[in-house]
């Protein structure tokens, strides 16, 4: 309870305790057998007892307005976003509690710091772990990881589509045969999908057959059957529902 007490009230308690104690050793000085209290008695006691209270007012002073400067002075770099070294200096008791709660939230703050500029040049793999399981901060940081990392894939792929889709119609800008055309677009796919096999058929609008015009498997061109009817087989089958094998 007594921590809790105000600063100011805690020195004019402790003044008023130690003039009250001192008041009470002169009193029983001056009130021994024989001794007659004089105006220069009460005088020397009153100075003796403001001097040694002041004294030990500033003493304690002191050792509480020193850490509390230190600590204010941190917390005024933090409330301007900057993140000050730690102190060297090191004070006893609940000052000294706050010191060091307050070097580690100065830690913890560079440390997201440091992750966030990470995650800002696009190193989403980098280590992070949360100060504790209601870190609402940390969190929030890796959130923003998941979210950038999400975006961040999403815009690559988009970009290989569209950069793929362009030399693509290059090829098919470049020929007006179609089985040149099925050959090198045929290889061109399978070469940027890293498939294995693949295969270009064409709908002929008179016979309604699904021929096939160029295959290649294994790097090697290959003839299978090459015409089926619309719903026969898997080619035909995806033809009549206008859906992916």
């Amino acid at each position: 309870m007594f921590r809790n007490v105000r600063l100011g009230f805690r020195i004019i308690l402790l003044v008023l305790v130690m003039t009250v104690l001192t008041g009470v050793a002169m009193g029983v000085f001056m009130l021994e057998k024989g001794h007659e209290a004089t105006v220069k008695d009460l005088i020397y006691s009153a100075l003796v007892v403001g001097a040694f209270a002041v004294g030990i007012a500033a003493v304690y002073a002191h050792s509480l307005t020193s850490p509390l400067s230190s600590l204010d002075a941190t917390l005024g770099m933090l409330s301007k976003g900057e993140l000050p070294e730690k102190s060297d200096s090191r004070f006893p008791g609940e000052l000294g509690r706050m010191q060091l709660r307050l070097d580690e939230l100065v830690s913890v703050l560079r440390r997201n710091a440091g992750f966030a500029q990470q995650v800002g040049e696009g190193k989403f793999e980098t280590k992070f772990q949360p100060a504790g399981e209601h870190d609402t901060l940390g969190q929030a940081l890796l959130e923003m990881r998941a979210n950038l990392a999400a975006n961040d894939l999403r815009e690559k792929e988009r970009n290989w589509v569209m950069h793929h889709l362009a030399e693509a119609g290059d090829i098919l800008r470049r020929h007006d045969n179609i089985e040149k055309l099925a050959g090198e677009i045929t290889q061109y796919v399978i070469a940027k999908t890293g498939a294995i096999q693949g295969a270009f058929y064409v709908l002929n609008d008179e016979s309604r057959n699904i021929d096939l015009v160029s295959c290649y498997a294994f790097n090697r061109k290959k003839y299978p059957k090459t015409s089926f009817k619309i719903a026969e087989g898997l080619v035909g089958q995806a033809v009549a529902e206008k859906d992916i094998i």
